[in-house]
């Protein structure tokens, strides 16, 4: 007889523990040294707003990391900025680049911001940038607190891509908008456009793809991946040189294959997901994230589940999704891609953060 699911929940260790974790979260953010923070970041807001009440935005500036879009598309003037612009040491050439943000609204992903954070380069900027908005679009809000909480109180708008840690993170800004989920950016829309016959009629493998970035903190992850791995090759750790290879290597990798086995730090929705629909393959993900917000939006004809046990044996859940993609053809092709093009690429979440600045500003 198996055991009951009582008995199973009374052997976790330390069952108190998340009620632990929850006080101790609760008991820090009434700390005192809060109140001071927010009160100074509502002066720079309403000061903010004063200056952008009614103006017309007319030049963005983006970080590097985020920068997988067409800028011709855009109603305003786009410039990207790389981490080192706001490192820069001569103090006049300092002066000139904060004047050259004034009146703009600057965008920035938590990882812009981490590279410009050491040196204290960003925290110059953005305190003395007195007429220009910051928006940070953090990534990693779910695991890489040290850095969300700096990311928070320095921006104007603070959009975190996930669910956890809202609260905490609202502490060190009351201007948080989210989750604001991450979007696929690898490859601007007009490239995808210009590569479409490709992502059609490109010969795939029924293996699935499924290489992602080791994070030695997530056991449960890693042993899922070297289990997967086991089973197929073409599932495992990446090298972390993804980025750097050319668009088109990128997309022929993912055109490559029809199934996608992604594998989530937490229960947050990774980009894979969407960069496997983008390219018209079938992507699997854990059940426990099947009712999620973002992820009950995606017709389910685009998308297969996995459960724990189906990780000891894949080769089940894999030809379900390979005989779906064969079966869709080259119609489902074509409307995963159209509607992950339409719906969760990077222009389109821009265009949500950049509407929620007008709305806060009055742009």
């Amino acid at each position: 007889m198996s055991p009951s699911i009582s008995a199973l929940y009374s052997q976790i260790p330390s069952v108190q523990t998340p009620e632990g974790i929850s006080n101790s979260v609760m008991q820090f953010c009434q700390a005192p040294e809060f109140f001071p923070l927010v009160v100074q970041k509502q002066l720079r807001n309403e000061a903010l707003k004063a200056f952008f009440q009614g103006r017309r935005l007319e030049k963005l500036f983006i970080g590097e990391n985020i920068n997988r879009f067409d800028a011709e598309s855009m109603p305003w003037q786009v410039e990207v900025l790389t981490p080192e612009f706001f490192n820069v040491e001569d103090a006049g050439l300092r002066r000139l680049r904060r004047k050259s943000l004034e009146g703009a609204v600057v965008l920035l992903n938590n990882n812009d911001i981490a590279k410009a954070r050491a040196s204290g380069g960003y925290r110059d900027f953005f305190e003395g940038c007195a007429q220009t908005i910051f928006v940070a679009w953090d990534w990693d809000n779910h695991h890489w607190l040290e850095n969300s909480v700096f990311v928070a109180a320095h921006s104007d708008l603070y959009c975190p891509a996930h669910h956890e840690n809202l609260y905490l993170l609202s502490r060190y800004n009351w201007q948080i908008a989210g989750p604001v989920y991450c979007a696929s950016f690898q490859w601007p829309r007009a490239f995808l456009s210009s590569w479409l016959p490709h992502i059609v009629g490109a010969q795939r493998s029924n293996d699935p793809l499924g290489k992602h970035v080791p994070y030695a903190m997530f056991n449960f992850r890693n042993c899922v991946i070297a289990t997967l791995s086991a089973q197929f090759p073409t599932v495992g750790f990446s090298d972390q040189t993804f980025l750097s290879r050319t668009l088109e290597d990128r997309l022929l990798e993912w055109c490559g294959h029809k199934v996608h086995w992604i594998m989530p730090v937490l229960n947050d929705v990774p980009i894979r997901i969407l960069d496997a629909l983008i390219t018209g393959g079938i992507p699997v993900v854990p059940a426990s994230m099947k009712l999620l917000p973002l992820i009950r939006e995606i017709p389910e004809e685009y998308i297969l589940f996995f459960s724990p046990g189906d990780v000891v044996s894949a080769q089940g859940v894999v030809a379900r999704a390979v005989k779906r993609f064969d079966e869709g053809g080259v119609d489902k092709i074509i409307e995963r891609h159209q509607y992950a093009l339409a719906h969760h690429h990077a222009e389109t979440r821009i265009s949500t953060i950049l509407e929620l600045v007008r709305r806060e500003f009055g742009l």
